[in-house]
């Protein structure tokens, strides 16, 4: 077995390699390492492997939605 925090850090570093800034990487690997924490391993750190270059070919910043901050 290996401890939460260290698949989480594991997982922000690989993210972070592929292009991810920081806090987006540190958010998607809690959210992945969470999932296997609550038993829904589909949808867990297993999916990290393919994420970097998945993500790479792929935009998804909407250009057609705002978001009021008020």
């Amino acid at each position: 077995q290996i401890p939460a925090d260290r698949l989480c850090n594991l997982a922000q570093a690989i993210f972070q390699r592929g292009g991810s800034s920081e806090v987006e990487a540190n958010q998607v690997s809690e959210d992945l390492v969470e999932a296997n924490l609550f038993d829904h391993d589909s949808h867990g750190a297993g999916m990290v492997p393919g994420e970097p270059e998945r993500a790479s070919r792929l935009d998804f910043r909407r250009k057609d939605i705002s978001i009021d901050k008020t």
